[in-house]
C-alpha cells in the first residue's frame, strides 16, 4: 500500500496521483492530507486522483483551489472517502470544475468506469 505525503500544494501538475502499470491492482491511502492549489496549464491537474484499477481509501482529506476536479478517480478504480472535503475548484471547464468525480477510460486491463464511494463528505 502506498501512503501518500500529508501535505501537497501548487504542484505543476496532480497533488496526489496514483497510477497503475502493472496488471495487479495497486493500493493506497490517505489520511489527514491536504492537497491544494495544483495546476499550471490545463483544466485536468485534480488534488487527489487514482487511474486504471487502483484502490484506495481517503480519511479526512481537504482537497481545494485544484485546477481540474479535486477529487476524482478515473478508469475501473475504486474509491472509499470518509470525510473528506473538497470544494472551490479553479478549472473553467464545465465537467472539470467539479469536486468529486467519476471517469470512464483506463487501459486495457483495467478498462471501465471509477466508483467512489462518499460517506460523510462535504462540498
Amino acid at each position: 500500500m502506498s501512503n501518500a505525503a500529508r501535505r501537497s500544494s501548487r504542484s505543476r501538475a496532480d497533488g496526489l496521483n496514483y497510477t497503475n502499470y502493472t496488471t495487479r491492482r495497486p493500493y493506497f491511502g490517505e489520511i489527514d492530507c491536504v492537497s491544494r492549489h495544483s495546476g499550471l496549464d490545463n483544466d485536468n491537474d485534480n488534488g487527489s486522483t487514482s487511474h486504471d484499477g487502483c484502490i484506495g481509501f481517503r480519511v479526512n482529506g481537504v482537497y481545494y483551489g485544484n485546477k481540474g476536479p479535486n477529487e476524482v478517480d478515473v478508469g475501473a478504480s475504486r474509491t472509499f472517502n470518509i470525510g473528506c472535503t473538497a470544494h472551490t475548484s479553479t478549472a473553467v471547464g464545465a465537467t472539470a470544475n467539479a469536486n468529486f468525480y467519476i471517469a470512464t477510460g483506463g487501459s486495457s486491463v483495467f478498462p471501465g468506469t471509477a466508483a467512489m464511494w462518499l460517506h460523510d463528505c462535504n462540498l
